[in-house]
């Protein structure tokens, strides 16, 4: 692993939803789940020297739970130690997120790094960031779409036309998850002024939505 890095200013590490750009990203975000281990001078050769702490912000038995204990399956036998998972839920990753930058730099403590993870850390509202973190695992890759009632725009030039020129009621599932920040994405890129996120707990919700128009656009994860 890279040497831990110097830590700027939390101050100046606070984002804002405006400041968000996808070249600031890079692969991070885009992908459903990361798994990373806080940055450490050195990797000692008796790495492990005891249990690995792995953690994630859904409940037991959510996505990031489940996909962090199969990705941790076969590395415990490799590595001959084990995996002590747990959930710390609830801030959009914030209580992650404390937890964490509490555990000492060693590469025993792991984490899932999601959407709501990357804005939480981008917003600076936390002592963290991701040159604090190494990448280790990409998990998935889950595109999203923009999508708009049929019928309603010529094309997509068009849509983002009227986005550009009026307030857009965007449909998406909860603050902080991917459909959420690749909606502050897409609106940072094309110029919208006026965007207000609408959540909602399921997709067939934003697509009931969307039809009768109680909201402009919605985004769609696969």
């Amino acid at each position: 692993m890279a040497g831990r890095r110097i830590k700027a200013s939390k101050d100046s590490r606070r984002r804002t939803e405006n400041d968000l750009h996808p070249h600031d990203c890079g692969n991070w975000v885009g992908c459903s789940y990361f798994v990373a281990a806080l940055s450490c001078a050195t990797q000692a050769e008796d790495f492990p020297s005891g249990p690995i702490e792995a953690i994630n912000n859904s409940k037991p038995g959510g996505g990031s739970d489940i996909f962090l204990r199969f990705a941790t399956e076969k590395a415990a036998d490799i590595l001959g130690t084990e995996f002590i998972h747990q959930s710390k839920t609830g801030g959009v990753s914030t209580n992650t997120l404390k937890f964490v930058s509490s555990r000492p730099a060693d590469g025993h403590t792991l984490l899932i790094v999601n959407a709501g993870t990357m804005l939480t850390m981008m917003r600076g509202t936390v002592d963290l960031a991701l040159d604090d973190m190494e990448p280790l695992v990409r998990g998935t890759i889950d595109p999203n779409f923009v999508v708009v009632k049929a019928g309603k725009y010529a094309d997509a030039a068009s849509f983002i036309e009227a986005a550009q020129n009026n307030t857009i009621k965007q449909a998406g599932t909860k603050v902080g998850g991917n459909p959420h920040v690749n909606a502050l994405l897409f609106r940072n890129a094309v110029g919208i002024k006026k965007q207000v996120h609408v959540p909602f707990e399921k997709s067939g919700e934003i697509v009931i939505n969307l039809i009768n128009g109680n909201v402009d656009r919605g985004a769609i994860e696969l």
